[in-house]
């Protein structure tokens, strides 16, 4: 081997074997003190941040701020339903907690109510028959039984309230009755009995005016009259019209109002409509009109619940007023709510976020400090002239719906202690979109989403104690209940 050759090979020999890849930079490192010694210092990195400044001592680290995670995005729109119907509407949490703080605000007799209506309601047929264990067949309901008696035991005015001849019910009579005298003949009532529970049964008469938005306006007003004294308006669905087809639809039209109503409200409700529209002759007596009566030798039993007793209307009514106040004496006592709690509904009611409905029957009621301000000028008003001078433009709320197939259905919006306007919108909460406006409309909803917005026009020295009130529910004939 040439000299060159072993050169190079000792070249590669001692590349080979020289340490190769990155120093370990936590291996420690050997420096040399002034007196000679030789001691190991770390080799790790020191944070530019924890290096004390020149002459100083050693900053404090300094954290970085916290990250906001995104918002949630919100969840696909439902699809507007119908919900299942119920004889009696849902007793949710939030009715409860509606029934208690009322009760709270008086004290009065909790084994007490009150009759207001009309003819159905003035009958002897209505409820006199619980007085008397004799007349009384629970059908096995025996969980009820304890109501009937606390009410039987209840003094009304000389009477147990079941027998207490009413000075708010009559033959004939309409909400206007009721609420008519200084004070309104329902307020008369409750003074001399001390009710707790107001039966405000009223409809049967107000349906011949084909009204049902005024009907729903005095509806509240009676619901709040009753609610300031501490009563709990129970109120209720009116009966078929067997003697006149076109007045049968004003019925159910009626129906659909008041049942949305209690929603709003959060009051207890009874569909009588559903408990007798499938029974024999609608659970009618022959004028088409009146519930008829279960008849045992010839004599009327009202109170009777077996099988062939529910076949008729009075009978129907009796049962559904007893578990009513079962379910109402059983909250107020403190017991659970016997309903399931519905799915919680997304948005705020602004234009930003407006409320998403998700079945029908839909109401809200909502106080005006919490309406805002962001819409105007919608392109189906046409004139300014349509609003009150100096109460427009006025705050609003904003629901939101979804619907897949052609939909009818009914809307109201009214306020107390001014006046109100509901506006369909299009797909965006745009004023510009607007197709259709009015205080109570029916209207049929395409594919698509649409918006609603009720607009208050409470006067400024009206607004401390004023709301707004928006339903929502289905046409009568897109109800597939009938």
């Amino acid at each position: 081997m040439t000299p060159l050759a072993h050169a190079a090979l000792l070249l590669l020999s001692l590349a080979l074997l020289a340490p190769c890849g990155t120093p370990d930079v936590d291996a420690p490192v050997e420096e040399e003190t002034p007196g000679g010694e030789r001691v190991e210092a770390s080799a790790a990195p020191v944070s530019a941040s924890a290096e004390a400044p020149a002459g100083g001592s050693a900053a404090e680290v300094v954290a970085p701020e916290p990250v906001e995670p995104p918002a949630p995005a919100p969840p696909p729109d439902p699809v507007l339903a119908l919900e299942a119907q119920s004889i009696h509407a849902p007793l949710t949490s939030a009715v409860a907690q509606r029934i208690r703080a009322v009760a709270a605000r008086r004290e009065l007799r909790d084994d007490v109510f009150a009759k207001l209506g009309g003819s159905s309601v003035e009958s002897h047929a209505f409820l006199h028959c619980f007085s008397r264990d004799d007349l009384v067949d629970l059908g096995g309901r025996d969980d009820l039984r304890e109501t009937l008696e606390l009410f039987r035991g209840g003094r009304a005015g000389g009477s147990n309230p079941y027998r207490r001849e009413s000075v708010a019910a009559g033959v004939g009579w309409s909400l206007r009755q009721g609420l008519a005298g200084r004070p309104p003949r329902a307020l008369q009532e409750i003074r001399e009995t001390r009710a707790r529970w107001a039966l405000a049964f009223f409809g049967g008469n107000d349906v011949q005016a084909r009204d049902p938005y005024t009907f729903a306006e005095r509806l509240a007003k009676l619901s709040d009259q009753l609610e300031r004294q501490g009563v709990v308006p129970v109120l209720g669905a009116v009966l078929p019209r067997g003697d006149d087809p076109e007045m049968d639809v004003w019925a159910r039209r009626y129906n659909r109002i008041s049942r949305s109503l209690a929603r709003a409200l959060a009051l207890p409700y009874i569909d009588f409509d559903l408990a007798v529209r499938d029974l024999p002759h609608q659970g009618l007596a022959g004028d088409g009109v009146h519930p008829n009566v279960h008849q045992v030798d010839g004599r009327g039993r009202p109170c009777v619940f077996d099988e062939v007793g529910l076949t008729h209307g009075q009978n129907q009514r009796n049962l559904r007023t007893l578990e009513a106040l079962d379910r109402l004496r059983r909250v107020l006592a403190g017991e659970e709510p016997p309903d399931p709690e519905p799915a919680p509904l997304f948005g705020g009611g602004t234009a930003d976020e407006p409320l998403r409905v998700a079945t029908m029957p839909f109401g809200d009621r909502q106080p005006y400090a919490v309406l805002t301000a962001q819409l105007d000028g919608y392109a189906c008003e046409p004139t300014r002239e349509v609003r009150t001078p100096g109460e427009a433009p006025g705050p609003e709320r904003v629901y939101r719906v979804r619907v897949e197939e052609p939909t009818r259905v009914l809307v109201a919006g009214f306020a107390r202690r001014g006046e109100a306007r509901v506006y369909l919108l299009g797909d965006a909460p745009d004023p510009a979109s607007c197709v259709r406006f009015g205080d109570a409309f029916e209207v049929e909803l395409s594919p698509g989403v649409h918006h609603f917005v009720v607009e208050s026009m409470a006067p400024a020295r009206r607004r401390e104690d004023a709301d707004v009130v928006f339903l929502l529910d289905a046409a009568v004939e897109d109800a597939t209940e009938g």
